[in-house]
């Protein structure tokens, strides 16, 4: 390596490049083991293990880049056939991917964590039968050597844009083709030929250079060939059968673009699937790829912060705006300030609409951890389990992502230990002995939609009240008004736990709790279906973004107050008359179904206006099971508000979320409704 090669320039660069990659083997080795004559994802996998190994070895970290040469050893014997694809080979490659993981953290902190990988490799070797010497470095060498001197008879130049579009797209298991068509001698119409030819792979990829330029061919300013790069999924007897379709086409000659690291025999026939995608824009017939930069996470929410201000001042000079032109009536100035106030609120409505989507993450980065936990938690639970994961490209906020890492996990675990049954009992039942969990996430108007369902035995709920009086959550007088939906319910209360037996799987006594509180601290809402001897079905909503929040707007006295409208379900007016005391609470019977009344007044220090009124509005509640109605003075209406802390001299104050400014420059205070539920009791 050159002594002016600096390594901390290019770190930050490698680690993120090698978490691509070691996803990508967690994942792909987990479905490899269910579908194991695939051939597209083993390719998948080498390319991956090959890619690591080329980056590892070149930035100098040598046992990263041994273990991942054993690896891709291993791997391209199964490729071609000298090894067949087993539950053991699985595990050693996935004991070998946990070791590169462990190699990746020792490279962040700096500091060795001790792991040991000549016992992995020796293990690898013993798979193959063989023992390869640990060449990885000079085989590097020779790869890119291979692919600087290997002969062609197509020559192609790319620029810094394109050449950084294929290899991205090579890395999201793309093909990249450089295809040279020649006309009939006798094609009369070269341009319009060359346009059907691009038209008829314009839904197959994208065509990324052409030569000569598009504009020249056009005109028909070339002789009678043309050349062009296409990114594409297409293999190369599918690209070539496509254009030989179209008449005047003579011969053609398609390559595969050399990029980066050349992996030994893969065919050019061969493409690898993948979820890579490449945003581009037609500009003249040829793409223009969007380019991508690396923003520091902090530095988004610095911009989310500012964005918040200028939303809040947008609303304040409306405010003033219309003041001005009551006192002031309308003339050329008022008028000048109108349309620079509601230009300036299209702008900057604009303006955090974009930084919002710049903070949205795809919940693939959630989602890709899974496969392989279910797998290992099924096989210490010795059950047979099918992971289905759908909607990986829903995308939520950075800060929601990351809370909802922990009950996801939960929910998981409890299905696979409580909800699946064994092979055995499934076939008693007549289920198939290969039970299905479902992980699927989806859009749902401004809310994000998760659900964990699995085809298990279900939960009763006569076991579950049985289990709940044990535990002395719930009175036997209690249990027995409950609703099946209640009942199901319980099973969030804490320390409950139907497990008879501790497992390492589940079965502590803790978890469901935790998987409420932490969804409902963002507020989110989690909700059961289950039928007993068919299954469960855990329904999480939550919002898209913690940072903007669409609430309710009412005043208590002077003071206004926002309900997140995520817990909104209804608003009514009530009849003083018709309001009846149970357990000496004030109570209304609303279609059919006993409504608790609370007034704001009497949970917050805020009194109310005094006045008194026939029929008060209120606000009705939810949480999770639970309804619950708020009087209030006044009703404000919807607004869309920006949510800023109390800051840590008040800290957190039972009832009260946030705080936000409104137009008129004064505050408004921000309802925790769960809080408020536990000031009142319920």
């Amino acid at each position: 390596m050159s002594k002016d090669f600096d390594i901390d320039q290019y770190l930050g660069i490698f680690l993120d490049e090698a978490e691509e990659q070691l996803q990508i083997l967690d994942e792909s080795l987990v479905l490899l083991e269910q579908e194991r004559d695939n051939k597209n994802l083993l390719n998948q996998i080498f390319r991956a293990a090959h890619t690591l190994k080329g980056s590892s070895a070149s930035m100098g970290f040598e046992k990263m880049a041994e273990l991942t040469h054993v690896l891709e050893s291993v791997l391209d014997d199964l490729r071609h056939g000298k090894l067949t694809v087993t539950t053991e080979i699985i595990d050693y490659l996935l004991n070998g991917l946990d070791a590169l993981k462990v190699i990746k953290a020792e490279i962040i902190s700096g500091e060795s964590n001790g792991v040991e990988i000549s016992s992995l490799i020796n293990d690898l070797k013993k798979i193959k039968g063989k023992e390869d010497p640990p060449a990885f470095i000079t085989e590097t060498k020779k790869a890119v050597s291979a692919a600087e001197s290997s002969p062609s008879e197509l020559q192609i130049e790319l620029d810094d844009v394109e050449m950084h579009v294929a290899s991205a797209a090579k890395a999201n298991g793309y093909n990249v083709w450089h295809t040279k068509v020649n006309l009939a001698p006798d094609c009369l119409m070269k341009g319009a030929r060359a346009y059907i030819v691009f038209n008829n792979l314009k839904d197959k990829g994208e065509v990324i250079k052409t030569i000569p330029p598009i504009d020249e061919i056009e005109e028909e300013r070339f002789e009678d060939s043309f050349e062009f790069v296409i990114v594409t999924k297409l293999s190369k007897d599918v690209l070539n059968s496509i254009i030989k379709s179209i008449s005047d086409i003579a011969a053609v000659q398609i390559e595969a673009v050399q990029i980066g690291f050349i992996a030994e025999g893969i065919s050019e026939g061969e493409r690898v699937e993948g979820d890579g995608r490449i945003s581009s824009d037609k500009v003249h017939g040829q793409a223009k790829v969007a380019q991508t930069v690396r923003v520091d996470v902090q530095r988004l929410e610095n911009l989310m912060n500012l964005a918040g201000e200028l939303v809040i001042d947008r609303t304040r000079l409306a405010d003033v705006n219309g003041s001005l032109k009551t006192t002031l009536g309308a003339d050329k100035t008022i008028e000048t300030l109108e349309e620079v106030t509601v230009h300036l609120g299209r702008i900057v409505g604009e303006l955090q609409e974009e930084i919002m989507k710049a903070r949205m993450f795809p919940i693939d980065q959630v989602f890709n951890r899974f496969p392989r936990m279910v797998r290992d938690l099924a096989q210490k639970a010795g059950k047979e389990i099918n992971f289905i994961v759908e909607g990986r490209e829903t995308e939520l906020d950075r800060t929601v992502i990351e809370e909802i890492g922990d009950p996801l996990i939960h929910l998981l675990r409890n299905a696979i230990d409580h909800g699946i049954e064994g092979p055995q009992e499934r076939m008693r039942a007549g289920k198939p002995a290969i039970g299905t969990i479902k992980l699927r996430a989806f859009h749902q108007e401004n809310q994000i939609v998760i659900t964990v369902q699995d085809d298990g035995k279900g939960m009763d709920p006569a076991a579950i009240k049985v289990k709940a009086i044990d535990k002395g959550i719930i009175t036997s007088d209690i249990a027995s008004r409950l609703s099946e939906r209640e009942t199901l319910n319980l099973i969030f209360a804490p320390g409950f736990s139907t497990a008879t037996v501790v497992s390492d799987v589940s079965g502590r006594g803790v978890g469901m709790d935790i998987v409420r509180n932490h969804i409902e601290k963002i507020n989110g809402l989690v909700d059961i279906d289950s039928a007993w001897g068919k299954g469960t079905k855990f329904t999480i909503k939550l919002p898209l973004t913690l940072a903007i929040n669409r609430s309710l707007l009412v005043y208590l006295g002077k003071q206004v107050f926002a309900f997140p409208l995520a817990n909104v379900l209804e608003i009514i007016n009530v009849d003083v008359g018709q309001i009846q005391q149970v357990q000496q609470r004030d109570v209304i019977l609303v279609r059919g179904e006993v409504l608790p009344l609370f007034k704001l007044s009497d949970i917050l220090p805020y009194p109310d206006d005094g006045i008194q009124r026939d029929k008060p509005p209120v606000v009705v509640v939810g949480i999770s099971e639970k309804r619950l109605g708020f009087i209030v003075d006044e009703l404000m209406g919807e607004q869309e508000i920006v949510i800023k802390s109390l800051g840590e001299f008040i800290g957190q104050v039972p009832g009260l979320a946030g705080a936000t400014i409104m137009g008129d420059g004064e505050v408004a205070l921000i309802l925790d409704v769960r809080g408020l539920a536990g000031q009142a009791g319920v």
